[in-house]
C-alpha cells in the first residue's frame, strides 16, 4: 500500500508540474479562481481518499 501511495504523490506531483510549465508557456501566470477552487478540492478528495485507504 505504501507503494502506491508514493506512486500516486509523484503522479500527482508530475502532473502539477506540467500543468504549471504548460499555462507558464502560454503565460498563463493567473487562473481563475473558479479553477483554483476546483483544482484545490481535487487534491483535497484525493487525500481524503488516501488517508482512509491508509487505515
Amino acid at each position: 500500500m505504501t507503494l502506491l501511495k508514493s506512486s500516486l504523490t509523484v503522479f500527482l506531483l508530475a502532473l502539477s508540474f506540467a500543468g504549471a510549465s504548460h499555462a507558464e508557456t502560454f503565460g498563463l501566470l493567473v487562473a481563475e479562481p473558479g479553477e483554483w477552487a476546483l483544482f484545490l478540492s481535487g487534491i483535497g478528495l484525493i487525500g481524503l481518499m488516501l488517508a482512509r485507504s491508509g487505515r
